[in-house]
């Protein structure tokens, strides 16, 4: 934490405070001070609008005193901006600045251009996208959802970061009208990195940061993976026992009445000191019970969830930095989706599901390699953003492949039993006709293993 010379902190009121977790009320208040920048600023880790800060007392579960919070993620503080390397995503802003700043109120851009796939009211498909948000920070409404999230997903006995409080901004901070805020969580990691390290972020390329190498040693330690850290059968062995976990983990949440998690790695931390992969960014997501969903949009939402897991496992092997870190014939191998879909579906035959895997790689590694054969004009920027994606595989279509593939074990399942009111293959088949169009020829034969 270091020490700034502020005449005026910024002014703010505590809306929420979880009396689920003991603490003092001198840490509390100095998490407080930070988050309002009152002689202090926020400790930034990494470029974005999250700070990290050590806990400097003991902080503890009041139904579970021994387990205790080493971390405190303060997320909507300010914007930490500052020239990097980063050329192909996390783009914050082009405003670069060594120092941090307090929260604005400038439209986070690339937020909102990029287009989710989504379930529409009456259950067709949909490009959806995300509401505005400010650079370097969260409205109060949003604070106010990763904290009850957190809250309702602990008390159902879901691995995630805990809440402690929301606080609300004075009128100095309103971004389309409505006030900012913050919310701060617990974590019981001493990191601030995420489990996308495994995947595909800088522990990738070894020897590129001390920190993410640390914390990717921490890593195979705990889990049990011995062998060479720049080794990519040792990498795809952590991978897997990742991909296995967060199976389980999207499993949990959807059966728990949760939806519209953004499964990206980046988003799931990992703490080697507890050996658990914990749910940490909760402000887009939702409870269909508190959003009256019809039974019908459940199951819908609920295996949508699951296929963005697949979609995000899949898709960063061919992130532009460590494209040429895996390989084909190690990739099938381990097969990362079947262990996603096995933890997901554990009573389904593993021979089955490992059809559909193998039907979901075959739509991804056309582009894959497209990519790899041009991963020297991509690594040196040779190509925008634009012309890299029209190599990129489609997302919208991948997506339609596994809800379709994936329907007939969903349907048997605890959760398609929970839900029910699941959709037919003959209506599934329809609707990847209505919105694909002249890609549906393509879809049926992906679907159909290569024969029309």
């Amino acid at each position: 934490m270091s020490v700034l010379n502020l005449d005026k902190p910024l002014e703010y009121e505590v809306t929420h405070v979880y009396d689920g977790v003991n603490i003092s009320k001198k840490e509390l208040n100095r998490l407080l001070d930070i988050a309002c920048w009152n002689k202090c600023k926020p400790n930034f880790k990494a470029p974005g609008r999250v700070a990290w800060e050590p806990l400097e007392e003991e902080v503890s579960l009041v139904d579970n005193p021994a387990y205790k919070f080493i971390a405190a993620k303060l997320k909507g503080v300010g914007l930490f901006n500052p020239p990097s390397d980063k050329k192909f995503s996390g783009i914050i802003s082009k405003d670069y600045s060594v120092e941090p700043s307090y929260p604005t109120t400038t439209t986070w851009d690339d937020l909102i251009t990029y287009p989710h796939f989504g379930i529409a009211d009456d259950g067709s498909y949909k490009f959806a996208y995300s509401h505005p948000s400010p650079v370097g920070g969260i409205l109060h409404e949003r604070a106010i959802v990763e904290y009850n999230v957190a809250k309702n997903m602990l008390e159902a006995g879901i691995p995630t970061i805990i809440p402690l409080a929301v606080i609300k901004y004075n009128d100095d901070f309103t971004f389309n009208g409505k006030p900012m805020g913050a919310v701060i969580t617990l974590s019981v990691s001493a990191s601030h990195l995420r489990a996308s390290q495994a995947l595909y972020s800088t522990a990738i390329l070894r020897g590129t940061d001390q920190e993410s190498d640390a914390y990717y040693d921490d890593m195979l330690a705990t889990l049990g993976v011995d062998g060479d850290p720049t080794d990519e059968v040792t990498r795809l062995q952590v991978v897997n026992k990742i991909a296995g976990r967060l199976g389980k983990l999207i499993h949990q949440f959807s059966m728990k009445g949760f939806y519209r998690y953004s499964s990206e790695w980046s988003n799931f931390q990992y703490s080697a000191e507890t050996d658990e992969l914990l749910f940490i960014d909760l402000d887009s997501s939702r409870s269909m019970e508190a959003d009256n969903l019809p039974q019908f949009r459940r199951s819908l939402e609920a295996i949508r969830d699951l296929a963005t897991v697949v979609y995000r496992s899949t898709a960063k092997m061919a992130y532009p930095t460590i494209i040429d870190k895996y390989t084909l014939n190690n990739v099938l191998k381990f097969n990362p989706i079947l262990q996603i879909l096995t933890n997901y579906f554990p009573e389904a035959a593993v021979e089955e599901l490992e059809v559909v895997s193998k039907r979901l790689y075959n739509s991804f590694i056309p582009h894959w390699f497209q990519l790899k054969r041009y991963k020297k004009e991509i690594g040196n920027v040779e190509w925008d953003r634009e012309r890299r994606k029209t190599y990129k595989m489609e997302h919208d279509l991948f997506y339609i492949l596994i809800i379709t593939s994936l329907f007939p074990f969903f349907r048997e399942s605890d959760i398609g039993q929970k839900y029910g009111d699941c959709p037919s293959d003959e209506l599934l088949m329809q609707r990847a006709k209505d919105y694909l169009g002249d890609r549906y020829e393509y879809f049926v034969y992906l679907m159909n293993g290569g024969q029309l």
